[in-house]
């Protein structure tokens, strides 16, 4: 089977209003004005289920904005997706605002998994995010384990958090927490994010980042330890690639029910930054058909190079003009 991963972000809503959001998310209510409703939501799940029968091996994610500003409708919908898909097929990612003890439970019945950003440890300032915005994270890792979650925790290095004292002390923090997972992915200067161009690494300054990483986790003195996850265009770790998984293995789902190849490529009012980007809406079309689409076998077709992620020449029958999912 086809491996694919799905971001969908369901909502622009968020309480956050994050500088360096890459999709632009807002706490002005006016953002919802283009969402899908409640039943188109919900349509989604057929199609997931139709990907399935067609080949494909579907991991979906949850997203936002912060997807726990509509309670109701998305729990209801991670309900049906992990009755449909099972429940190791389903994650969440969100900043720990609005998880409770019962929405914890919640969790932990219907998700494989929940992944929250912290950047920099709680009550340290981070010029990138909002104050307290790595507090919300620590308050619901305690409210999630105690369900029985399988916890991550995701970082964003750039220029701002890429000093050994940062780093290890999230990796500090991530250990005495009992936290599962911490993932590490590359600045992308995208939505929002493009006003801090100085704030992305480098490739040889993420490869430093990632030896650092590695150094310390290597250290047989800690006891528990989370599984450290490099994403995949950090260069310095035996994952790393410069060839984009755009529509290969990955597809965006926008608010509005847009499908894009690149969920990176966005501006501050996500929207795509190309129409090339965009493959199609499920108001229109079922995911599998927008996948079987023209548009989408423009990404399928031949490997693509990822420039935003890599300084080196394209490779031979790359497309050099194309971001990475």
């Amino acid at each position: 089977m086809s491996k694919l991963s799905i971001i969908y972000d369901v909502t622009a809503l968020c309480p956050w209003d994050c500088p360096i959001c890459c999709m632009g998310a807002s706490s002005n209510p006016q953002c919802r004005s283009d969402e899908l409703t409640r039943e188109q939501k919900l349509a989604i799940v057929p199609m997931l289920i139709e990907l399935r029968s067609a080949g494909y091996d579907v991991r979906i994610d949850l997203s936002g904005g912060e997807i726990f500003t509509n309670k109701p409708d998305h729990t209801e919908l991670l309900r049906e997706i992990s009755l449909a898909l099972g429940k190791e097929k389903v994650g969440v990612s969100c900043s720990g605002v609005g998880i409770d003890t019962d929405l914890a439970a919640f969790l932990g019945e219907y998700v494989g998994d929940v992944e929250m950003t912290m950047d920099v440890v709680p009550y340290r300032e981070y010029a990138l995010r909002p104050v307290g915005y790595s507090v919300a994270a620590a308050k619901a890792v305690h409210l999630l384990k105690e369900a029985g979650v399988k916890v991550g925790i995701q970082t964003v290095a750039s220029s701002y958090n890429c000093g050994y004292v940062d780093v290890l002390s999230v990796f500090s923090w991530a250990c005495a927490n009992n936290v599962d997972n911490w993932s590490i992915l590359r600045f992308f200067a995208s939505g929002r994010g493009a006003a801090f161009p100085e704030a992305a690494l480098d490739d040889a300054q993420c490869e430093q980042y990632v030896h650092m990483v590695q150094e310390i986790a290597a250290n047989p003195r800690i006891g528990h330890k989370p599984a450290v996850d490099f994403h995949y265009l950090m260069p310095g770790h035996k994952k790393h690639t410069d060839v984009c998984r755009c529509v290969r293995h990955s597809i965006g789902i926008l608010p509005n029910g847009n499908v894009v190849a690149c969920f990176w490529a966005l501006d501050s009012n996500t929207g795509t930054v190309e129409d090339k980007y965009l493959l199609g809406n499920v108001r229109q079309n079922t995911l599998l058909e927008i996948l079987n689409g023209e548009k989408a076998h423009y990404w399928s077709d031949c490997e693509h190079c990822c420039e935003l992620g890599s300084g080196d020449a394209p490779k031979g029958g790359m497309h050099r003009d194309i971001l990475s999912a």
